[in-house]
């Protein structure tokens, strides 16, 4: 999960959002929150990631 966001960012450029995400936007304001949303995302699932491999370290 670590490299999700690094590659999903490096293929935007050849991605259209409809394809990716279902919905089209045509505003580049927008578009770049969404982006800044998504990273957000994916890094609060890399934490939940790292502290439930921890705990799980933690029982074994």
């Amino acid at each position: 999960m670590v490299d999700v966001d690094r590659l999903l960012l490096a293929d935007l450029p050849n991605t259209s959002w409809d394809k990716t995400f279902g919905i089209w936007l045509d505003n580049p304001l927008t578009d770049c929150c969404v982006i800044k949303e998504a990273k957000n995302l994916l890094q609060a699932v890399e934490t939940l990631e790292a502290a439930a491999k921890l705990a799980l370290a933690k029982l074994t």
